[in-house]
C-alpha cells in the first residue's frame, strides 16, 4: 500500500492491458464459442415471446423514445416495474439484422458472455497486480477464474436464454465501471455506470463494489477523507441520485406484484441463506439444473437446514475477515461474492426466493477465491502441475454439462417438458406447454394441459383465453365464448382476449358486443392491427364508411402490405358507389 500523502493512483501502474494477453483472450473466445455453439440453433422460449417476438418497439428505430419511457414487459400479460431500455435497444439492433430469427439473438448473447469473461480476466489480473505486486504472477489465477466462469452451466439462464440479456449487459458495464475506476478515469467510470443502470436495476450494487476495490487495493484506513471520497465518488453519486429520483417519479411503473404480502424481514433473510446454500451447491456440482427453481418461505420453527445455511454464511463472512491479511486475494473474492449477491437477499422483496441467474456476477468472486486459495497453498512444481490438471478436468466437466444443458433450451416443447418434470405443480409451465402444443395444432395434448393450468390456478386469465382460442379454432364457438368471457372477467390487461371474443361474438351475430371489446383492446394497445381491422369491419357493417376507412388506413400505415386491410379498403369504395 502506498504511503499516506501521496496520490493513491499511479495510472502508469495499470499495465495489465498492455501485457501479452492475446493468447488468453483467444482461448476464452474459442472456449466460449465451442461450449455455446449448439445454443445458436435454439428457438425462443418463456419471456422471449413477449419481450422479443411480440415487442413492437424493437421493430424500428422510430420507437426509441418509447423504449426509454416504458417498462420491459410493456407487451406482456403482466405489468412490471423493470426499466431496462438498453436490453430492448439491443434487441432492436438484433432485429435490424435478423428480424425474428432466433439464431442472431443467441449469437449476440454468447458474444456478450465471452466479452464478460475477458473483462473478468482484465479486472482480476489488475486486482492481483495491485494486491500482490508487479513481480507476482497473477495472469493465470485471473485466466482460470475467467475460463471456469465462462464454461459453467449455471450461467445458461443468462447466456443461452435470449431474454437473459439484461444480466449480460449489466455485468459488462459493471465490470467496465470497475476497470475505469481502477484506471482513475472519472468520466468513463460515470458513463459506464449510467449504461449499467439502464441495463438492469441490479447495477445499484456498483458503488459498493467500488468501495470494496478501494478498501482492498488503493486507500488505507487513515486515507478515507471527505475530500478524497468526493473526488472519487462525486460523479457516481450524482448519477445515482438522478437515477433514483427518475425511477421513483416519471419512470416508476405499476407492478402486478405490488399487492403480494411478504413475510417478515427475518424470515426473508433466513430463506435467502438457504437459497445461498442451494446455489453454492449447484455452483460446485451443476446437476439437475432448473430454470424455474424456487423454494418456499422458510418456516422458522421447522426448517433446520435454513439455520445451518445461515450459520455457514455467517461463518464464511467471518472467515473472509480472518484471512484478509494472510490471503487478501481470496478474501477479495469472498467479499465480492457477498456484495454482488446482496441485492438477492430479499431485503427488498423479489419475485422469487432463489434463481440460478442470481449467481452470474457473484459467482466470479467464489471462483476467484478458490483459485487464489489453492494457488497460495500449492507451492511445489508438482503441486502446481496437479492443480493445472484438476482445473483442466473441471473446465471439461463444466463445459460438457453446459453443452448438454443448452439442449434443454432447444425449443418450447423440449424446454417445458423438462421443466414440468422439475415443477409438476407450476401453473405457468403447464400453461406455456399447453399453448406450445396448441400452436402446433396438437389439441389432444394442449387442451388437458391448459385445463390443468386453471385447476392449479383458477384465476389464470391467460389460460382461459387460450382455451377459448383453441375451441374457436375447433369451431366450437359457444365453448370459445364461455372461456373468453371468463378470461375477460378476470383481467383487463389481456390485449388479445377482447379481440378474440369480439370475433367470436361477430361470428355468432352478436355485433353490438364486438365494438366495445375492440375499443377496449385499442386502449391497451393503440396500434393493434387485428383490433383496428376488425373495428373497421364493424363500422363498415354499420354503414359508417368514413370511420371504417380511417381505421383501414391506420392499419396500412403500420403494415403497408396488410392484405386484409387492402381488401377491406377496396370493399368500402365499392359500397360507397352502390
Amino acid at each position: 500500500m502506498r504511503q499516506k500523502g501521496k496520490e493513491d493512483l499511479d495510472h502508469s501502474r495499470i499495465r495489465v492491458m498492455r501485457e501479452n494477453t492475446i493468447p488468453f483472450l483467444i482461448v476464452l473466445l474459442i472456449a466460449g464459442i465451442a461450449v455455446y455453439f449448439n445454443s445458436f440453433f435454439n428457438g425462443f422460449i418463456w419471456d422471449d415471446q413477449t419481450i422479443i417476438v411480440l415487442n413492437e418497439y424493437i421493430r424500428g428505430w422510430s420507437n426509441l423514445p418509447a423504449i426509454f419511457t416504458t417498462d420491459l414487459h410493456q407487451f406482456s400479460l403482466e405489468q412490471s416495474n423493470f426499466y431496462r431500455p438498453l436490453q430492448v435497444l439491443s434487441y432492436t439492433l438484433d432485429h435490424s439484422f435478423w428480424k425474428l430469427k432466433p439464431m442472431g439473438y443467441h449469437i449476440t448473447n454468447v458474444l456478450w458472455h465471452i466479452l464478460n469473461a475477458m473483462l473478468v480476466y482484465f479486472l482480476f489480473n489488475a486486482a492481483g497486480k495491485r494486491s500482490a505486486g508487479e513481480k507476482t504472477e497473477t495472469k493465470w489465477p485471473a485466466f482460470l477464474t475467467a475460463l471456469i466462469w465462462l464454461v459453467h452451466p449455471l450461467h445458461t439462464q443468462c447466456a443461452t436464454y435470449a431474454s437473459g440479456r439484461a444480466d449480460l449487459l449489466v455485468t459488462a458495464f459493471i465490470l467496465s465501471t470497475l476497470l475505469s475506476h481502477m484506471a482513475g478515469n472519472v468520466v468513463w467510470t460515470a458513463g459506464f455506470f449510467v449504461l449499467a443502470l439502464l441495463s438492469k436495476e441490479y447495477a445499484l450494487i456498483t458503488p459498493l463494489l467500488l468501495l470494496m476495490v478501494d478498501s482492498f487495493l488503493y486507500i488505507q484506513r487513515a486515507q478515507w477523507t471527505l475530500g478524497r471520497m468526493l473526488k472519487r465518488y462525486g460523479a457516481l453519486l450524482i448519477v445515482l441520485a438522478v437515477y433514483i429520483i427518475l425511477r421513483l417519479t416519471v419512470l416508476s411503473f405499476p407492478s402486478s406484484s405490488d399487492d403480494i404480502i411478504y413475510p417478515h424481514l427475518g424470515f426473508r433473510i433466513l430463506t435467502s441463506a438457504k437459497a445461498i446454500g442451494i446455489l453454492i451447491g449447484f455452483l460446485a456440482v451443476p446437476l439437475k439444473l432448473s430454470f424455474l427453481r424456487n423454494i418456499d418461505w422458510v418456516a422458522p420453527e421447522a426448517d433446520g437446514a435454513a439455520y445451518l445455511c445461515l450459520a455457514a454464511v455467517l461463518g464464511l463472512i467471518a472467515f473472509s475477515f480472518v484471512i484478509r491479511k494472510k490471503n487478501p486475494l481470496a478474501a477479495f473474492g469472498l467479499f465480492w461474492f457477498f456484495l454482488a449477491y446482496m441485492p438477492y437477499m430479499n431485503i427488498i422483496p423479489l419475485n422469487a426466493n432463489v434463481s440460478e441467474h442470481w449467481m452470474y456476477l457473484s459467482s466470479i468472486g467464489l471462483i476467484f477465491a478458490l483459485v487464489s486459495a489453492v494457488g497460495t497453498e500449492i507451492r511445489s512444481g508438482r503441486g502446481r502441475q496437479v492443480a493445472v490438471y484438476l482445473a483442466a478436468l473441471l473446465v471439461v466437466f463444466y463445459g460438457a454439462r453446459l453443452v448438454r444443458r443448452n439442449f434443454d433450451f432447444r425449443d418450447e416443447i423440449v424446454f417445458y417438458e423438462k421443466e414440468i418434470k422439475e415443477n409438476p405443480d407450476n401453473a405457468r409451465v403447464h400453461y406455456n406447454l399447453g399453448t406450445a402444443y396448441v400452436k402446433q395444432g396438437n389439441y389432444e395434448k394442449g387442451i388437458p394441459l391448459l385445463e390443468r393450468t386453471v385447476a392449479l390456478d383458477p384465476k389464470y386469465a391467460g389460460a382461459y383465453g387460450n382455451l377459448g382460442q383453441t375451441y374457436y379454432e375447433l369451431g366450437q364457438l359457444d365453448k370459445a365464448i364461455e372461456y373468453y368471457e371468463k378470461a375477460d372477467a378476470l383481467s383487463d390487461a389481456l390485449v388479445e382476449n377482447p379481440v378474440n371474443l369480439a370475433r367470436a361474438y361477430a361470428q355468432t351475430g352478436q355485433y353490438d358486443k364486438a365494438v366495445p371489446l375492440l375499443e377496449k383492446a385499442l386502449k391497451l394497445r393503440p396500434n393493434h392491427v387485428g383490433a383496428l381491422n376488425d373495428l373497421g369491419v364493424e363500422y363498415g357493417r354499420r354503414g359508417e364508411y368514413d370511420r371504417a376507412e380511417e381505421l383501414f388506413r391506420r392499419v396500412l400505415q403500420i403494415e403497408p402490405n396488410n392484405i386484409a386491410a387492402q381488401r377491406n379498403l377496396a370493399l368500402i369504395e365499392e359500397l360507397r358507389q352502390r
